[in-house]
């Protein structure tokens, strides 16, 4: 197929000749117009279309395409369904033409996405996501998805269960010296990808890494002073500070073992997870079930995810699924920029002007639950006003300047919420400009330290409870580590420090509430919402078991009925 062509047979669809200046169509293909020429001239040489340039300066120029845009559709949909080339199709029906040139297709379309046997009796099941993948770096990777794909290519040392430390790598452990020493011994036999089995040389090669910095765990990590290897199957880590948390850390996705013997490459990851990656692509990843795991082989042979399907209601195998109260979504305020936000008054005359109650009465209760504490347990209805987002306001030194809030454009939701924050805002005199940003682009670069004064973004939890907010406190990656100031930094690092070192469990429950109630009560961030999702689920995996996010844990599904003969 080739996309230069479509996309401009999506911006012109009617057959008939079409007149247009040469810079609107190098706006189109984000290219100079000598190249839009060149693509022209190629497409008539191909014999896709006459084009006649425009006389003069400012002209028009002319397109007469020789084909009917039904007649074009017809041609590369009867290619791309005899090859099964599912991610030319996804990549045909984003360009947006009336979905009524494909209804005659769509059964065979949807079949394409149906679970599928071959004749060797190998399960693929297609998995619909709905935008491309950040990256799968574990010390990098700070999005819920990443993450979970991330758990099924590789394990850590340990999992948790049930705030419990389970084995994985480590068949068992010890905790010595007032826990100031970790020893953890090695599955023996446990196999990478690419054949090498995994010693204690490939542990300590990767925890290294996870403790350098710019990493996701370097903060977490930094008790650690000493890294011995006592056999191949036999490690131990010594710390500066007794910590009784410390095993939990390394359940963390950033902790998945990685091999020492090759350069780390995302495109070609390398773990020893039940699946191991086959393609990474910009529209279609896929995984194979590792058959070398050293746990219980998975029954799903293959899983592809496709990328950006943007028409999903006719596919007839799959249904919306809705989680409830999925994370946290909140306001997060950049301390880094020299604006009115570093004012309390100002930030707190955004707390009362962001009545979640009100958001979900106008917006729709659909969206999800009022939330004013981080997890969904703790929050409580709280009482907000204009009446009182105004009080504060005539406190603040706000001037009437206009600030940017950031927003993410890819969800509807988030569209429509920021919409609503910077109505309500201009209520009491505040302005706003509305910042799209994407995790693709903006969100892993300086650009939303320097740019953007507040944004509105959500935190799904990876793990358990305590390591999740433990990540979302600690994670440089996120929000909460760049935006706060230098100072803020320190008194939040001085309270994780003593959530982490503390060895009862009910104690650093309350540690978490205090850190919880001082981010709160300084207005760094404003709690908005426990979010419902909806998840686009195939029906064959309705008998398993959803996670806490609305995902399945795909190694360990095992009610899946196979086609019929």
């Amino acid at each position: 197929m080739n996309p230069i062509y479509f996309q401009l047979r999506a911006l012109f669809q009617a057959d008939e000749p079409h007149y247009f200046k040469l810079q609107q169509l190098s706006d189109q293909w984000l290219c100079t117009p000598k190249q839009t020429k060149r693509r022209l001239n190629m497409l008539q040489e191909q014999g896709s279309l006459h084009y006649i340039p425009g006389k003069g300066r400012g002209n028009p120029s002319k397109i007469v395409f020789t084909h009917s845009l039904k007649d074009d559709l017809d041609q590369i949909l009867q290619q791309l369904l005899a090859t099964n080339d599912i991610s030319g199709i996804l990549n045909l029906l984003d360009f947006g033409f009336p979905t009524h040139f494909f209804d005659r297709y769509y059964e065979k379309i949807q079949s394409l996405f149906g679970l599928q046997e071959n004749a060797s009796a190998e399960i693929k099941l297609p998995v619909i996501i709905h935008r491309p993948l950040t990256t799968i770096d574990p010390i990098k990777a700070a999005v819920y998805r990443e993450s979970f794909i991330l758990k099924q290519l590789g394990d850590t040392l340990v999992t948790i269960n049930e705030r419990k430390l389970a084995p994985a790598i480590a068949h068992h452990w010890s905790i010595e010296n007032n826990a100031c020493t970790w020893r953890f011994f090695l599955r023996k036999g446990v196999k990478f990808h690419h054949g090498k089995t995994l010693t204690s040389q490939d542990v300590a090669y990767t925890i290294t890494r996870c403790m350098q910095k710019g990493a996701n765990t370097f903060t977490q990590l930094k008790n650690i002073q000493q890294i011995e290897l006592i056999s191949d199957y036999e490690i131990v880590f010594h710390l500066e500070h007794s910590e009784p948390f410390f095993g939990h850390l390394l359940a963390n996705h950033s902790c998945i073992i990685l091999p020492e013997d090759i350069p780390f490459d995302e495109k070609k990851f390398i773990s020893c997870g039940p699946f191991k990656l086959n393609h990474y692509g910009t529209t279609t990843v896929s995984l194979k079930a590792f058959d070398h795991y050293y746990g219980f082989r998975a029954l799903i042979d293959e899983i592809e995810f496709f990328i950006d399907f943007t028409d999903s209601s006719k596919l007839t195998d799959y249904e919306q699924v809705q989680t409830n109260n999925i994370g946290v979504e909140f306001l997060i305020f950049n301390q880094k920029r020299d604006t009115v936000v570093n004012d309390l008054h100002f930030r707190e005359a955004l707390y009362h002007l962001l009545d979640n109650q009100q958001l979900l009465k106008d917006l729709g209760a659909d969206l999800g639950s009022p939330a004013s504490r981080y997890f969904p347990k703790e929050s409580a209805l709280l009482h907000k006003s204009l009446t009182k987002a105004k009080a504060a306001l005539k406190k603040s030194t706000y001037n009437g300047e206009t600030l940017h809030l950031g927003y993410l454009p890819m969800f509807q939701k988030a569209i429509h919420q920021s919409e609503w924050l910077q109505k309500r805002a201009e209520k009491i005199g505040i302005s706003f400009k509305r910042i799209p940003f994407t995790f693709n682009k903006e969100f892993f670069t300086s650009s939303m330290e320097k740019n953007m004064d507040m944004v509105m973004i959500g935190d799904i939890p990876m793990s358990d409870d305590e390591l999740s907010f433990l990540d979302f406190c600690t994670n440089g990656t996120l929000l909460l580590q760049r935006f706060l100031s230098t100072e803020n930094q320190n008194h939040l690092q001085e309270k994780v420090t003593h959530f982490k070192f503390e060895q009862d469990t009910e104690k650093r429950w309350t540690l978490y509430q205090e850190i919880d109630r001082w981010l709160i009560d300084n207005y760094f961030l404003i709690y908005i919402i426990h979010p419902h999702k909806q998840n686009l689920v195939h029906t064959m995996l309705h008998n398993n078991p959803m996670n806490v996010a609305g995902y399945y844990d795909f190694k360990n599904v095992w009610e899946i009925p196979t086609k019929k003969k």
